[in-house]
């Protein structure tokens, strides 16, 4: 009996790691299970080594984009280590960090790793990172001139210590990384990568246009002002419409006129719902509350926090349901 049961449990135990194996490509290349007599696992060395490689490639291309976001501040005359430290800027670290958190969302996700050589996956791997962080680039352009149009961002974030711009440029860039790392979740043409994620970027921007015609003060005012409670919804809602165009646009690029159509119906019910669902936290949060007057003349931090996160859910929910 004891034979039996043992005999049973060895069976049991290279089933699972034979599935394990299947999971893990270090483990399955290397047919970790070679035999059922109980052969040593065996792991591909030469694969890991590659993997950290590639490790070592992605820190450096963050790296790169964090040196060059200081050069061109420093072109306009803010040195970032004394913004942080020597001036204690909130703003200036909420911006640093909001781009960070981007370059690692768009980059992760996007890389493609081309070619039966190193040297060609490590080029693959650098040429995507320069078209990412050069579309994240473009982001920037685009949220200064377009989302946050009469206000000096850079000089509102490293001279006004102005938390409510660095949170919209935070939540600007989030939402274009969401929708990049989808443009380039698929191995399509670079072409069409990019195009992709310019539509999801130009989305964005319509999507945060449309939130300003719905909500009825003047958000670009209040944010001006420093209004940290109404930037909150528009941070949300920035991130929403990123996580909505990212479920839009990700896949195969094969007949563009029946995809642009499906990205603007997602849109539409994008701007249906951020109406429905403003409304519907007014009426079941703030039942006995106003809060346009909570935002606006109170500067609630916790209502537009509040805001903010039912419309990043609402995303998700959809996504999840309609995905």
């Amino acid at each position: 009996m004891r034979t039996q049961a043992l005999e049973k449990d060895t069976r049991l135990l290279i089933s699972l790691a034979e599935r394990v194996s299947s999971c893990d490509p270090l483990l399955a290349s290397s047919e970790a299970i070679q035999s059922r007599q109980g052969a040593p696992m065996e792991i591909d060395w030469q694969m890991i080594g590659a993997r950290c490689a590639f490790l070592i490639e992605a820190l450096m291309i963050l790296f790169s984009a964090k040196v060059a976001r200081d050069f061109l501040l420093l072109r306009r005359g803010y040195r970032v280590d004394q913004q942080l430290v020597e001036h204690d800027n909130v703003a200036a670290s909420v911006d640093l960090a909001g781009f960070m958190l981007a370059c690692v969302l768009a980059l992760l996700d996007s890389f493609v790793i081309e070619g039966e050589s190193l040297v060609r996956q490590a080029s693959s791997i650098a040429m995507t990172g320069l078209i990412v962080l050069g579309l994240l680039a473009f982001n920037g352009w685009i949220t200064d001139r377009a989302l946050l149009r009469g206000i000096d961002d850079q000089r509102a974030v490293n001279e006004d210590k102005n938390v409510a711009v660095a949170l919209v440029r935070a939540g600007a860039v989030i939402g274009a990384a969401l929708s990049t790392r989808a443009a380039f979740g698929h191995p399509n043409p670079w072409e069409i990568c990019v195009a992709w994620a310019l539509i999801g970027q130009v989305g964005i921007i319509i999507m945060a246009y449309v939130y300003q015609w719905i909500s009825p003060y003047d958000d670009l005012k209040e944010v001006s002002e420093g209004n940290v409670a109404a930037a909150f919804p528009l941070f949300g809602v920035l991130i929403a419409v990123g996580l909505t165009v990212e479920a839009a646009i990700y896949g195969e690029s094969v007949e563009w006129l029946s995809e642009l159509i499906a990205v603007g119906l997602y849109l539409f019910v994008g701007g249906v719902l951020l109406w429905v669902a403003r409304a519907l936290f007014s009426k079941l949060f703030l039942p006995t509350g106003d809060l346009d007057a909570e935002i606006t003349r109170d500067r609630n931090l916790g209502v537009g926090l509040l805001e903010a996160s039912i419309y990043v859910a609402l995303a998700q929910v959809v996504n999840y349901f309609f995905t």
